[in-house]
């Protein structure tokens, strides 16, 4: 009984260890890319970096606004999004949408993101709790998605 006890306590010690060291890493973020981040986002608010392994996600405030950008182990960013209201949603994207056969279904989140090839826009509407769709239109207005993820 006495050997199980400790067995448990030992394996219980070592999983906190492991745990721990796992976690640290995990929030490590490289230097290069917080250089890159401050350049691209001068004065960001409430910056909270993401575990994620090999290329670093940051949210922030910017300007007033909800941000979300990736950057890869280098520095290099390669996207970011910005929610939005429909209003700011540019005319040509609006029009796209209310063409779309999604058009009826209630808007529940927008988003601008921004990659080095472009802007496109992400409408995520839903017409039921299991039934939801990432639309995501260029900005000219075309739907070149219905179901994505950046």
């Amino acid at each position: 009984m006495r050997a199980v006890r400790l067995f448990c306590i030992i394996l219980s010690a070592s999983i906190l260890v492991i745990n721990t060291a796992a976690r640290a890493q995990l929030v490590e973020v490289p230097t290069v890319v917080k250089t890159a981040f401050d350049k691209k986002f001068p004065g960001a608010k409430e910056v909270d970096w993401l575990h994620n392994i090999g290329k670093p996600e940051v949210k922030f405030k910017y300007e007033d606004k909800d941000y979300w950008a990736r950057f890869n182990k280098k520095g290099i960013w390669e996207a970011s999004s910005i929610k939005i209201s429909m209003e700011e949603l540019p005319s040509e994207v609006l029009d796209g949408f209310h063409k779309s056969k999604y058009a009826d279904w209630p808007v529940k989140e927008l988003n601008k993101i921004q990659k080095p090839g472009g802007i496109t826009y992400k409408i995520n509407v839903s017409k039921a709790a299991l039934n939801s769709k990432n639309l995501l239109f260029d900005e000219k207005g075309r739907l070149l998605k219905d179901n994505f993820t950046i």
